[in-house]
């Protein structure tokens, strides 16, 4: 015969389970590595800088620089920033180079779960509209935490992501 005392253990047990199984599944999802989608952001960039036809061109060469001295800025950002320690900050051109195609890590970290760093970049402009998803590992994300910030902020808030697993506490 069941007994009250039975079914409160049982629930217990179950509860301990589900816990046990969620946290399970959270520890798979986290991640050290910020991937920076640069292709991405050139892409903005390009798109963002409003020319005269005339003009295209050199605004086209001035937007593509532009985003490679942000990525500089935001590579040193992760690399001077206290709250990325243990963070592995990675630059994704999406360039067919063949640095790039003969990259077994950097295919790796693609498939792997990652925080993919995505900037909607407007040229001459200090802060940027970012997005910051954890994606990879056969996981879909839908978090799409992001703002608008600096390359320091944004390498701080992007490992303090990281570390936390995506929990906000603001912003």
């Amino acid at each position: 015969m069941r007994t009250p005392l039975w079914r409160k253990r049982a629930a217990t047990s179950a509860m301990i389970c589900c816990a046990l199984a969620v946290s399970a599944c959270n520890d798979r999802r986290r991640s050290s590595v910020v991937l920076y989608d640069q292709q991405w952001s050139r892409t903005a960039g390009i798109a963002n800088l409003k020319c005269a036809p005339e003009g295209r061109d050199d605004c086209r060469k001035e937007s593509i620089s532009d985003v490679v001295g942000f990525s500089f800025d935001l590579s040193s950002a992760f690399q001077s920033s206290p709250e990325c320690k243990g963070i592995q900050f990675v630059v994704d051109t999406g360039d067919a180079s063949p640095t790039q195609q003969l990259s077994s890590e950097l295919a790796r970290l693609r498939e792997a779960p990652h925080w993919r760093l995505r900037v909607d970049y407007h040229p001459r402009l200090t802060v940027q509209s970012f997005r910051l998803d954890l994606v990879g590992g056969g996981f879909k994300d839908w978090s799409k935490i992001g703002g608008e910030s600096t390359a320091m902020r944004m390498a701080s808030f992007a490992c303090e992501m990281s570390k936390r697993n995506g929990v906000v506490d603001y912003w």
